[in-house]
């Protein structure tokens, strides 16, 4: 289910910023975090690790999906109190609703 997981660690923006009285300002944020902030932002495009779109169950998530997939999700959980359903079982039911929805 997860092919691989990539780590990226950034430093802390600066003293100002998590405090209450910060008021938004950019000049605030330390220029190193800006740094590696931009080319975290570039990496995630077309670096060494680009950011590539995830396919639960063999199919792209997309903004549209997102809900209905997460909301699937929590009913295959949640409709198998008392008994814990497994993850597998959860894609199946997950598989079966998007085939139904498909039929209708």
């Amino acid at each position: 289910m997860i092919a691989g997981v990539n780590l990226c660690c950034l430093p802390h923006p600066g003293p100002r910023i998590p405090k209450a009285n910060w008021n938004g300002s950019v000049t605030d944020i330390d220029t190193d975090f800006l740094y590696l902030l931009t080319h975290f932002f570039a990496n995630l495009s077309h670096g060494e690790y680009p950011l590539k779109v995830a396919a639960p169950l063999g199919q792209e998530l997309t903004a549209k999906s997102f809900c209905r997939v997460v909301e699937t999700l929590a009913t295959a959980f949640k409709s198998a109190r008392p008994d814990a359903t497994s993850l597998r079982k959860a894609f199946v039911t997950c598989e079966v609703q998007d085939f139904v929805g498909m039929l209708s």
